[in-house]
C-alpha cells in the first residue's frame, strides 16, 4: 500500500508527504505542515506504545504545571488506536512541533537547553518506573559491556589505538561507576541531543523522539547536551559553559552535580554509544563509517580529559 492510501485509510488525512532523514533508527516523513509519519518495525510495538503513553502522560503534566513544552503527541487513527498496522511495519501520526533546530555554536544555547531539561525532568520524575517495560538503562548497559570488555579477545577490535583507548575510557568510568549506580533513577529522555530539540529564542520549545527514554539518573541526559557543546561547538572554555549548564539544571531540580560527576556521565554515554554501534557494526547491521565516527568522538573526548580542558 502506498503511504498515500495508508494515511487516507489510516488517519482520513490527504497532505503531501515527504521523506526526511532525520536519524538512523526510523523512518519519518512530513505529512503537510501540522504533522509527521513514523515508521517500526513490529518488533517495536512494545516500545512504541510505551512511547504513546509517555506523551499523553507529558501532556498532562505540562498543562498541570504550566510548563510550556510542545512534543510530539500521537494522532490517533480513524477507529481510535494509537498506530496503524500494515505489513511487517507500524505507522505512527504526530502533531508538528514549533520551534527551530538549535545552533551548537551559539555559547548561551547550552544555559537555554539546560534549563529546558531541569523542566522536563521535574515532570518525567512523576513517571512510574514500573510503568516502563523492559526500560533502557545507560548505568546498566555499561556496567554489563565493561565486562564484556575486559573478556574481549584483543583481534576483536579493529586496531590496537581502539583497543587501549577503550581500556583508557573503562578506566575512568569505573573510577564512577559506584556512585552513578547509587543516584536516584527515573524516566528520562534518552537521546537529549540538538536534532531531537526546538528552540524559540532564548527558551526550549519543543522535545521530540521519546524513543530511547528509559530509567536512568537523569545526569544521563545533562551528559548528552555536554557532549553536543564538546564535540560539536567550536567552543574553547568547555569547562566555563558546563558549570553554567549544571548551576542552571540544579537550582531547577534541586539536584547536586558537579563537574567531575557530569564529565563521568559524559564518558559513560558515549562509551554506550559506542557499544550499541560495535554490536550493531559485527552483527553486520551497522556501518563501519557510523562506528568510526564513535571511535574519534570518544578519542577527542580523551583528549581534551587529559588536556584539563574539562
Amino acid at each position: 500500500m502506498k503511504l498515500e492510501e495508508l494515511l487516507l485509510k489510516g488517519w482520513g488525512i490527504k497532505d503531501q508527504i515527504v521523506k526526511t532523514e532525520v536519524g538512523l533508527n526510523k523512518s519519518t516523513w512530513k505529512v503537510g505542515n501540522l504533522y509527521w509519519l513514523s515508521s517500526y518495525p513490529k518488533e517495536a510495538l512494545n516500545r512504541l506504545v510505551n512511547e504513546c503513553h509517555l506523551y499523553t502522560l507529558l501532556e498532562e503534566f505540562f498543562e498541570n504545571d504550566g510548563i510550556e513544552l510542545s512534543i510530539p503527541s500521537t494522532i490517533k487513527t480513524l477507529d481510535n488506536k494509537q498506530y496503524y498496522s500494515e505489513g511487517d511495519f507500524l505507522f505512527r501520526v504526530s502533531k508538528h512541533v514549533n520551534g527551530i533546530k538549535p545552533d551548537v555554536k551559539d555559547q548561551g544555547l547550552y544555559q537555554v537547553l539546560a534549563e529546558g531539561l531541569g523542566k522536563l525532568h521535574l515532570a518525567l520524575k512523576r513517571v512510574p518506573v514500573t510503568s516502563i517495560s523492559s526500560p533502557i538503562s545507560i548505568v546498566e548497559d555499561t556496567k554489563k559491556n565493561l565486562i564484556l570488555f575486559r573478556n574481549s579477545p584483543k583481534d576483536m577490535f579493529n586496531s590496537y589505538n581502539e583497543y587501549h583507548l577503550l581500556k583508557s575510557v573503562g578506566l575512568i568510568i569505573e573510577k564512577h561507576i559506584t556512585q552513578m549506580t547509587s543516584l536516584e533513577v527515573q524516566a528520562i529522555h534518552g537521546d537529549f541531543s540538538h536534532p531531537n530539540l526546538c528552540v524559540n529564542q532564548n527558551s526550549l520549545v519543543g522535545v521530540l523522539d521519546f524513543e530511547f527514554y528509559g530509567v536512568d539518573p537523569p545526569i544521563m541526559d545533562l551528559a548528552t547536551i555536554g557532549l553536543t557543546l564538546i564535540l560539536r561547538s567550536d567552543h574553547l572554555k568547555h569547562d566555563e559553559i558546563l558549570l553554567i549548564m549544571i548551576k542552571t539544571y540544579n537550582e531547577i531540580t534541586g539536584s547536586r552535580i558537579d563537574l567531575q560527576l557530569l564529565v563521568a556521565a559524559m564518558f559513560m554515554r558515549k562509551y554506550d554509544s559506542y557499544c550499541y554501534h560495535k554490536d550493531q557494526y559485527l552483527s553486520g547491521n551497522g556501518s563501519s563509517d557510523v562506528l568510526k565516527r564513535q571511535i574519534n568522538q570518544l578519542n577527542t573526548l580523551l583528549k581534551k580529559y587529559n588536556k584539563s580542558s574539562l
